[in-house]
């Protein structure tokens, strides 16, 4: 991952952003809120210091915040307090409207709950349509998949691509697709990339 640095903020102060960054994926509370307190200079608004903070120089994450960092990561720690203590909106998004939902989908840490629990939006898609059950499916994570069900996610939301049965068939993710209809899917549902 590239050196998360905000385009809008001197050269002088990206070297304590990318620290921010680094401390937010390593899950160093301590260190993680000693930089935020930092970054605030002394204003008493540590909610809009770190708010303030997007990735800007890497295309692939544009927009990332310390949430979206702190969830890809598994860094529950960061994640309390952003949340608990900072009050960061759950479901902000990146530049593609990437929640850190997504991102939390690839680890099996508690993320994902957590971030549910505290009123994440298991329907809201990105800027292509896609929701995070469609990310889901098309990897084969079965835990993910049961856990936005299980926390009352949509099983046929239709993207682009069809339903989360559509995608989880085209990548031959059998499990996947067991989960799915357990849940009842729609089967007989039709996309345009399906042969009628």
């Amino acid at each position: 991952m590239a050196s998360p640095r905000s385009h809008d903020r001197s050269d002088v102060r990206d070297p304590l952003l990318d620290m921010v960054f680094q401390a937010a994926s390593d899950d160093n509370l301590p260190r993680f809120k000693a930089l935020v307190m930092m970054l605030d200079t002394g204003r008493g608004r540590p909610k809009e210091a770190i708010e303030e903070l997007r990735v800007e120089d890497d295309a692939k994450l544009q927009g990332f915040s310390a949430l979206h960092i702190a969830a890809s990561r598994c860094s529950l720690e960061v994640c309390r307090y952003l949340v608990e203590e900072l009050l960061i909106d759950v479901d902000l998004v990146d530049k593609e409207g990437r929640t850190p939902l997504l991102f939390a989908k690839y680890h099996n840490g508690g993320t994902a709950e957590y971030l549910l629990d505290h009123g994440a939006n298991p329907h809201k898609a990105n800027n292509d349509g896609a929701f995070l059950l469609h990310y889901a499916a098309e990897l084969g994570i079965c835990e993910m998949i049961e856990l936005l069900l299980a926390k009352g996610a949509y099983v046929d939301p239709v993207s682009a691509r069809g339903t989360p049965l559509h995608v989880a068939a085209g990548g031959g993710h059998y499990g996947a697709m067991k989960i799915l209809l357990d849940h009842n899917a729609d089967e007989k549902s039709r996309c345009r990339l399906v042969p009628q």
